[in-house]
């Protein structure tokens, strides 16, 4: 493992901190021949071990690792965590940072003394918890009596093992400190038998980066699950906006702690800087075409000066993981980049490629300090280096690594002492991060951002304005890729650059499998770079695609909208909403076209252009005889079907989606974007006429409502009155029945016509 490096030493002695540590943590630290602390540290650890929660901003290769990792120790130390009981937790962005934060404590742990304070309390704890008669204890309750545990670290991160593992592993190794990433912390906490009652500290180391990743509803089901009654530090080389909702959700009073680098004028006065003093931080201009070979020429002349000496690890930086690919497999080609040892990492390699890349990249010994008996040894391992460089490199020769910004953030990687970005970072926050993996603990370092002519140079003043001042780097000439580079201005035309792109396109050309990659890095670089956030500067509209293009040594322009747009500006064919006219530019020549934007295309037939390896060739060609009978079975059925006096197939319906399979990639993952988006229209359309009928028929339900009450008091007032009425025709009844009945007499009496 590589020596821990050494910050720089401006802030007093490790026995000078208030509350002292305890001596086995000062032995150890001594033993990592780290005798004083850095101002970062001098800063954090006295507010954690005093109960205070802390926001640290400090820049890179300060010490950040150290400013937690020795005062969580110091607290396991004085209160002994019982076994099973999760006592500290540190929260990483990236698997590498975890187990690079994982190697240091481990190395801190290791340095314990056999007999310490800690085994000393737990004898204390096991006496006071020893009952009065042990012999009338049933089994069960011995065996659940807590038991105080050396503390132990348990990393978990994806790639490795499986989170039953994880949780297997904590439960029988008694591991009481937890480092991570959140995804598996969290699985981790969310097992029953995962208590985290008396956990003490909880760390979120690139606490930005972890949210500019996605992590936040993962912290916070973390948060929730962690006891409110702990020690919270969020550390980071650069703080966000979105740091102030995490904070204020997960830490109580903290103390912010902000460490910057004061760099002294030509006037005599000071100015802040976001960026380690012992960096170099540079800035070189080319055009696009001689990007790469300036990339090579800078690599050259840094690892090789002429006194023999120079960089010992370099680190190349761009902007997609498609890059990353094709770059490795195309400079690893070139005959003259055989004295270097290149190592690719990004994020969408297998894990298992990922941890043997780092570990390689690590471990391999700088320049001048590799003894000849152990070449061998230096090139031997899964993720480090092509066949040809590992056969034939030198046992001094200088490494580089060329990645993404998966090696950007926190990680320690020695003996760096050169940053090239040859893409700007997407975020400019991400510069330093990248610039610090160079210059760290106190050593020097230079960190050289590739900017191409013309707009992008108001990058030098965007940077400044964050803090960041670069000084330019000069342009290198080369009179043959052997030769050391020298300074000089850059000519109309490089002639070892445009034998470097021939020889790119050379590759190309002899195997498909280069040529399909070469297009995949442009397109991800063109899709990168219309993403930049500082997109007045980096405007897609003002890259030259055509001398970009030979710079990735490309056979043809892929069929994509921003390469339609720049060639129909290209012919000054724009109209109304950025189309050109298909007539005229499908009728332009390929000379034309080279004189109009600087690239020719080159005749590929895609029918006889081969892999050169075997298998993939072999799958291709069994494809092919494939697509050849079903071309031919649907033309026999076209031609029976046309016998037999059907409709021609120009007359006939195309089937639904012929139309959209036949379009670019592109052009279908716009149309697919489109879809969600009026999916998303009609949805919220749907909500708010759903909300309107909602609203409009509250007022009708309260008048149906007013009316079937007013209606529901008549009817019974209506039955009241029938009641009554029924009840007062019962009561007469009854009383003509209870009367007696009555004599009737009848008299007649004498009438006018009686006597006559």
């Amino acid at each position: 493992m590589a020596a821990l490096a050494k910050a720089p030493a401006h802030a007093g002695a490790w026995s000078t901190l208030r509350p002292a540590l305890a001596p086995w943590l000062l032995e150890a630290l001594a033993t990592l021949d780290l005798p004083r602390m850095t101002p970062v540290q001098a800063a954090s650890i006295p507010a954690l071990l005093s109960h205070r929660d802390v926001v640290v901003e400090a820049v890179t290769g300060s010490g950040k690792t150290l400013a937690y990792l020795v005062p969580l120790l110091q607290l396991l130390a004085a209160t002994p965590p019982r076994r099973g009981r999760l006592a500290a937790l540190v929260v990483c962005p990236t698997r590498e940072l975890a187990q690079q934060v994982h190697a240091v404590l481990q190395r801190l742990l290791d340095a314990r003394p056999q007999s310490t304070a800690l085994a000393a309390a737990a004898h204390a704890h096991e006496e006071e918890e020893k009952p009065l008669y042990p012999d009338t204890v049933p089994d069960e309750e011995k065996e659940a009596q807590p038991v105080l545990a050396r503390s132990g670290a348990l990393l978990v991160v994806g790639g490795k093992h499986r989170p039953e593992e994880d949780y297997r592993a904590f439960r029988d190794e008694g591991a009481t400190i937890v480092v991570g990433t959140p995804g598996r912390v969290e699985e981790l906490l969310k097992r029953k038998g995962v208590d985290a009652r008396e956990l003490q500290m909880l760390v979120l180391d690139e606490a930005d980066r972890l949210l500019d990743l996605g992590f936040s509803a993962s912290l916070q089901t973390i948060l929730s699950l962690l006891p409110r009654q702990r020690r919270t530090g969020l550390f980071s080389a650069t703080m966000s906006d979105a740091l102030a909702s995490l904070a204020t959700m997960g830490l109580r009073n903290p103390a912010r702690i902000t460490v910057s680098v004061r760099a002294k004028q030509s006037d005599g006065a000071t100015g802040e800087r976001r960026a380690p003093a012992s960096l170099q931080n540079l800035f070189a201009v080319s055009r696009a075409e001689n990007r790469l070979a300036l990339l090579l020429r800078i690599l050259r002349r840094e690892t090789m000066d002429a006194e023999g000496a120079g960089a010992r690890k370099c680190i190349v930086y761009f902007a997609t993981c498609a890059q990353v690919n094709y770059f490795y497999k195309a400079l690893a080609s070139l005959p003259h980049m055989h004295q270097l040892r290149l190592f690719s990492l990004h994020g969408k390699q297998t894990p298992s490629r990922r941890n043997a890349t780092f570990e390689s990249f690590v471990s391999c010994l700088p320049v001048g300090a590799a003894a000849a008996a152990a070449a061998s040894d230096v090139g031997r391992s899964a993720g480090g280096g092509s066949k040809a460089s590992r056969q034939q490199h030198a046992p001094e020769a200088a490494a580089v690594l060329l990645c993404t910004d998966v090696a950007a953030r926190g990680l320690d990687l020695p003996d760096v002492d050169l940053v090239v970005q040859y893409d700007a970072p997407t975020d400019p926050k991400v510069f330093s991060h990248r610039a610090g993996r160079t210059a760290r603990a106190g050593r020097s370092g230079r960190a050289v951002v590739l900017l191409n002519r013309g707009r992008e140079e108001e990058f030098v003043d965007f940077m400044l304005v964050r803090k960041v001042p670069l000084a330019p780097y000069p342009y290198l000439l080369s009179t043959s890729p052997k030769a050391l580079p020298e300074p000089g201005a850059e000519p109309a035309e490089d002639e070892q650059a445009l034998l470097l792109a021939s020889q790119l396109r050379a590759q190309n050309r002899r195997d498909r499998e280069s040529h399909e990659s070469s297009v995949r890095a442009f397109v991800s670089f063109l899709r990168a770079y219309s993403k930049h956030e500082a997109a007045y500067i980096f405007r897609l509209r003002d890259l030259d695609l055509g001398a970009t293009a030979r710079a990735f040594g490309l056979l043809r322009m892929p069929s994509m909208p921003e390469v339609a747009e720049a060639r129909s500006r290209a012919l000054g064919l724009i109209k109304g909403k950025g189309k050109a006219k298909d007539d005229e530019e499908k009728t332009m020549d390929s000379q034309r076209e080279r004189e109009l934007w600087g690239f020719e295309q080159e005749a590929v037939d895609l029918r006889t252009f081969a892999y050169l390896d075997p298998t993939r060739e072999a799958q291709r060609l069994e494809s092919l005889t494939a697509a050849d009978e079903k071309a031919r079975v649907a033309a026999e059925a076209r031609a029976a079907a046309q016998a037999a006096g059907a409709a021609p197939e120009g007359k006939r319906k195309r089937m639904r989606g012929t139309a959209v399979a036949e379009e670019a990639w592109s052009q279908q993952k716009a149309r697919k974007e489109m879809k969600e988006v009026r999916r998303d229209k009609r949805a919220r359309k749907r909500e708010f006429l759903k909300k309107e009928r909602e609203e409009a028929a509250k007022p009708n339900e309260e008048q149906a409502k007013e009316s079937e009450e007013d209606g529901e008091e008549d009817w019974t007032r209506e039955e009241q009155e029938e009641k009554r009425n029924a009840k007062r025709l019962r009561k007469e009844k009854m009383e003509r029945n209870s009367k007696p009945a009555e004599e009737v007499i009848e008299v007649a009496e004498p009438g006018f016509f009686d006597g006559l």
